[in-house]
């Protein structure tokens, strides 16, 4: 049996890999964006897949609708506590890129901190930490694991308390 995710590299992982922690047979099958993870679903490429839908700061998260109107059937939940950590190459930051869900749980710690960076939406943030790697003035908000990765430095550590998600397994 497969098990689809966002990933690699992202909370989802994360989410997916301990829902599949006492399960034998499963494969996990990581997936560059969300509307893929759901469309992999949906055309039965993967039997189950791993989506969140709500979290402690943002309230639900826009993939709870589309599934909400879909014929998925939801046959678990989980909440996972979410960690995340603001790493670039350099220590100066013009820009912050991250997944648009995380950008809206870090606002508050961002408008204080860096309130003249631009924020850049993308896919995920392995793809966020991926491209801070790749560039100068360029930091990312992701995992600890993730951001080490990418040999990035560490700038702040668990930006957001109390920060939790929750995903159902569809």
């Amino acid at each position: 049996m497969k098990l689809a995710y966002l990933g690699p590299n992202t909370n989802s992982e994360l989410a997916a890999r301990q829902y599949s922690a006492g399960l034998a047979r499963l494969e996990m099958k990581s997936y560059c964006t969300m509307q893929q993870v759901i469309y992999a679903l949906g055309c039965k490429e993967v039997e189950q897949a791993v989506i969140p839908v709500e979290n402690s700061i943002t309230g639900e998260i826009s993939y709870k609708r589309i599934i909400s109107d879909s014929h998925f059937k939801k046959i678990g939940q989980l909440s996972l506590k979410i960690n995340h950590y603001l790493a670039s190459r350099t220590k100066k930051i013009a820009i912050i890129v991250s997944h648009e869900q995380v950008l809206k749980q870090c606002n508050d710690y961002l408008e204080f901190n860096y309130p003249n960076c631009s924020r850049i939406s993308i896919e995920s943030t392995n793809e966020a930490a991926k491209l801070a790697s790749l560039g100068q003035k360029i930091g990312a908000i992701a995992t600890l694991e993730t951001c080490l990765n990418y040999n990035l430095n560490i700038i702040a550590r668990d930006i957001v308390k109390n920060n939790y998600s929750t995903f159902w397994i569809l």
